[in-house]
């Protein structure tokens, strides 16, 4: 089990980063949550881990675990590389930064 407490997204926040991958918060809505409350999520864009795409999601202020890969490169439970190694990168990539041609040169480099 995770010990670490959860990590709460300010409503003044527009970005953050959580665990090292970057989010951009697209707005906020109220919703009712399974056990009848009212609560609030925020819609976030971030970039896939693997392949540098833009993804959305939502989520509520509390997060303990957040998605970091777009539904193409899902893989629940794999945990997300390090930065590139490789002698052109010089570990200079850093999750939730990836833009495309980076993330097709990442994927080159494995």
């Amino acid at each position: 089990m995770n010990d670490r407490p959860p990590f709460v997204i300010a409503e003044a926040v527009t970005e953050f980063t959580f665990r090292g991958q970057h989010y951009r918060v697209l707005g906020w809505e109220d919703y009712v949550r399974k056990d009848g409350e009212l609560s609030r999520r925020a819609s976030l864009l971030s970039w896939c881990a693997d392949c540098g795409t833009p993804f959305g999601l939502q989520t509520p202020r509390l997060i303990r675990w957040i998605n970091r890969r777009c539904r193409d490169c899902a893989a629940p439970g794999r945990w997300v590389l390090s930065p590139c190694q490789c002698p052109t990168c010089q570990g200079k990539h850093i999750a939730g930064h990836i833009m495309p041609l980076v993330a097709a040169h990442r994927l080159e480099c494995r």
